[in-house]
């Protein structure tokens, strides 16, 4: 039997981050990747010979939340730890890419098109709607501050806040009133996840395309002295493409002699009591096992087991198009309508500032929205594009992917079983390290992921 002092599971950022920083102080690492490749959909998706980030891809460090050295204190559940810890985050990636802010996301209402709310904290979209709308927002706003708020974002803050039990729509009618909720919020979050938000916990909120905001803040948009949040700032890599950075800390795994590295890892058994893995006919002993892969396959050992995880099935497609087909020059573009089956486009290009004839542009939607059933697909496509400001006649090549089970639906119900499971394994098995998909329901950025790395190499004794 070989010994090892580590063994990290996983094909994400926390385990290649993980595996350099402990890697490089020396101590004997066995790194399994159930996959070929690293960084998920961070590392991008080759087509025809091209590099596609998959859909929106960027770096945020600029994150509410007091900055705070304290990194050991960071709990996957607590949403505002990404903002106090994400300092490390940046400090870290600086070693291995350089990066650029980008324009404001957009956002596309109508004919509108205007700075974004659902990722980027901008309030324009509230001055463009119509009067009877504006009104009906103002006075629920009115009304909810005027009664006790139990669903105040602020309670976000507490380890068990109760955000954790309510569920999302619960949350977003408490701060926004019904007249926003059914207008921006709950239209966006049917075209993501395919469900409503009523089936989800409210303590989801902020991850990627949920926001909930103070009423208080909403409410200052109707008088005379608006309230300017700070602005979600997103930066991407001087690079072809987003993932670039992440074969640059696997080169410097792969050249670490004390790192072993198992690719597309299949066949593996678990036994935490003795502290071994089987891979194959190899077998290993460890002192520490981080986690990285499904929560489940480590409690099945044990037959606890999860119920059947609720997932919502993604299609993205991959589009060339001339230049002088791309009219809106946009970064990033939400669409919270019914009337597009995308709820968000990416313009690689300009993200990464390129300057070539061609743009490479990701458009989102869950699967069901384009069902192979859908009638006349091209005329909805070409409707969208336009809509978007891009000419469908400028098209050079576009391929369309599907992504089954790409997106977890973090369903009040799915949150406790999960959570049930993740407890058992803390307390029994304290050798254990959770990282990544098996850390929490609401741990899924890639600040989050590194951050859990770098606070195991703290704890370790090692330099981050």
């Amino acid at each position: 039997m070989q010994r090892t002092d580590w063994v990290i599971y996983g094909a994400g950022i926390s385990a290649l981050v993980l595996a350099e920083r402990l890697g490089s102080a020396g101590n004997r690492v066995m790194l399994i990747s159930p996959s070929k490749s690293w960084g998920g959909i961070f590392g991008g998706i080759h087509i025809n010979g091209d590099i596609y980030d998959v859909g929106m891809t960027n770096f945020e460090f600029d994150l509410f939340g007091e900055p705070s050295n304290d990194i050991q204190n960071y709990h996957p559940d607590r949403k505002p730890d990404v903002g106090r810890y994400v300092h490390f985050a940046k400090d870290y990636l600086a070693r291995f890419v350089e990066t650029v802010p980008l324009a404001t996301p957009r956002m596309q209402f109508g004919s509108q098109v205007v700075d974004d709310l659902i990722i980027s904290n901008h309030f324009d979209i509230l001055a463009v709607l119509p009067p009877e709308v504006r009104m009906a927002i103002r006075k629920e706003l009115e009304g909810i501050l005027a009664a006790p708020n139990l669903l105040h974002p602020r309670t976000k803050s507490e380890l068990h806040s109760p955000l954790a039990t309510k569920s999302l729509e619960s949350a977003s009618l408490a701060n926004h009133g019904p007249t926003f909720h059914g207008l921006l919020i709950e239209p966006m979050f049917r075209k993501v996840l395919g469900i409503s938000s009523a089936e989800i916990a409210g303590v989801f909120h902020r991850n990627g395309w949920v926001p909930l905001f103070y009423p208080e803040s909403l409410l200052s948009q109707f008088g005379p002295s608006p309230q300017s949040l700070q602005p979600t700032l997103f930066h991407y890599p001087k690079d072809v493409n987003f993932g670039g950075f992440i074969e640059r800390i696997a080169d410097v795994v792969r050249r670490l002699p004390n790192v072993k590295i198992v690719y597309n890892a299949k066949d593996i058994e678990i036994d935490l009591i003795g502290s071994t893995i089987q891979i194959g006919v190899e077998e290993f002993s460890f002192q520490r096992l981080a986690w990285g892969g499904d929560i489940g396959q480590l409690t099945n050992t044990f037959h606890k087991t999860l119920p059947p995880t609720k997932r919502a099935d993604l299609d993205l497609f991959f589009l060339k198009v001339k230049d002088e087909g791309v009219i809106n020059k946009f970064t990033v573009l939400l669409d919270p309508e019914e009337i597009s089956p995308f709820y968000r486009v990416t313009n690689q290009s300009i993200c990464a500032g390129a300057t070539y004839p061609e743009h490479k542009i990701i458009l989102e939607c869950n699967s069901h929205r384009w069902g192979e059933d859908s009638p006349d697909k091209s005329r909805i496509l070409d409707a969208a594009l336009t809509r978007y400001g891009i000419d469908p006649k400028a098209i050079v090549s576009c391929h369309r992917r599907s992504f089954k089970g790409a997106l977890a639906i973090p369903s009040i119900g799915q949150m406790t079983s999960f959570n049930r499971q993740r407890q058992y394994i803390e307390e029994e098995f304290p050798e254990v390290e959770l990282i990544g998909a098996s850390s929490g329901y609401v741990s899924v950025t890639l600040n989050d992921h590194i951050i859990q790395a770098l606070k195991i190499a703290r704890q370790e004794g090692v330099h981050i």
